[in-house]
């Protein structure tokens, strides 16, 4: 299956959507079955996770494409502690409804 990725937003340069190409062509090859099944996956370009990113979903209105969204700066928020007190963290995408 060829790899179709619609952006939304600013579209990063030549080499960060080749990656991002590649990581989802990856995805496909090991297991999953069709874009818009994929509820998250996030593409780190930076030597931190604090770095540039994309984020990449399904939607099941555009099943063949994966949806991507880059940012320069990837935004972490709380969610709570483990048992043992270690912060849980995820990828802030922008809306408290989400998780």
């Amino acid at each position: 299956m060829k790899v179709e990725l619609r952006w939304h937003g600013p579209i990063p340069p030549a080499h960060v959507v080749a990656q991002v190409e590649r990581e989802c062509a990856e995805l496909l090859e090991n297991g999953l079955t069709a874009p818009h099944e994929l509820i998250f996956h996030n593409v780190f370009l930076g030597k931190t996770l604090e770095g540039p990113s994309v984020f990449v979903f399904g939607d099941p209105k555009l099943p063949d494409e994966f949806q991507c969204e880059y940012t320069e700066e990837t935004v972490w928020k709380s969610i709570g502690r483990t048992e043992d007190d270690k912060e849980i963290r995820v990828v802030d995408i922008g809306s408290d409804d989400d998780i």
